[in-house]
């Protein structure tokens, strides 16, 4: 993966509504790419070299749990990156990996990207509010019909106390 890689921020992926959008490609991201073997997984390469100037550390946290890695790593010429997951039951059990990431982590920066961040809004809050609170802990819910966009990113930019566009503008 190419850019700067600091142990200070770290990025929590989703994949279907966030890299893969449930609708068709939008026109937020251009250039893409279509996985021979499965016709409505899309990713774009704008998008991808977008998440890779952020800078951060990359984890899955997805349903499609190691696949990610077999499937979309290829796709986004990513090395394999870590699946975030937890043996806990819960009624979500992201809520439960992003907690028990947070107090394992040295990262002072993380954001959370997850297209169904609002369904659960008043448990995530609960439990990791004092996280958002202190500034560690961005939430990040993209539209899942166009999936990430660049105002989100430049968003999880500043959070990390990035120059909101690439070019320091």
């Amino acid at each position: 993966m190419s850019g700067v890689v600091t142990e200070n921020r770290a990025v929590l992926l989703d994949i279907d509504g966030v890299l893969v959008p449930y609708g068709p490609p939008s026109r937020e991201w251009g250039d893409w790419i279509r996985d021979p073997d499965q016709e409505n997984l899309v990713l774009s390469r704008q998008m991808i070299r977008a998440i890779e100037g952020l800078g951060a550390d990359l984890h899955w946290l997805t349903s499609w749990e190691h696949t990610a890695n077999t499937i979309l790593c290829p796709m986004a010429e990513w090395p394999p990156l870590r699946v975030l997951d937890t043996t806990e039951e819960t009624r979500w059990w992201k809520l439960e990996a992003v907690t028990e990431f947070l107090v394992d982590s040295h990262h002072g920066r993380v954001a959370w990207i997850d297209d169904d961040l609002d369904q659960y809004d008043d448990e995530v809050q609960a439990r990791l509010g004092h996280d958002i609170a202190a500034g560690r802990l961005l939430l990040v819910c993209p539209p899942a019909s166009i999936g990430l966009t660049r105002v989100q990113i430049a968003d999880i930019r500043g959070h990390f106390g990035l120059p909101r566009e690439p070019d320091g503008t």
